[in-house]
């Protein structure tokens, strides 16, 4: 079995929504909330307010999956858990559960 990441986040659960935003951010590597908020609303079913991405993205901050970056006037999102390592996390505090 492949060791543990160095980095883990403090909270594995992730919502709907905080899931769907990381998948976007291991999709473009980093970006400003606008650019993830233009991609959810691309889907022209959906309704998501600026403000609900920027919160969702400040909750990811605090469960230890994202990092905040100021960048000129943007802020720059980025995760600090690749999708492979999201995954072992995962898979091992399951194995842990059972």
């Amino acid at each position: 079995m492949a060791p543990l990441p160095d980095h883990s986040p403090k909270q594995l659960s992730l919502g709907p929504l905080e899931a769907e935003i990381l998948e976007i951010l291991w999709t473009f590597g980093s970006a400003p909330v606008k650019d993830i908020h233009d991609r959810i609303l691309s889907d022209p079913n959906r309704e998501l307010a600026y403000a609900s991405v920027t919160t969702v993205l400040r909750r990811l901050e605090q469960k230890g999956w994202v990092a905040c970056d100021k960048q000129d006037r943007a802020f720059q999102w980025q995760p600090l858990v690749s999708r492979k390592e999201a995954q072992m996390l995962q898979a091992h505090d399951q194995l842990q559960r059972f």
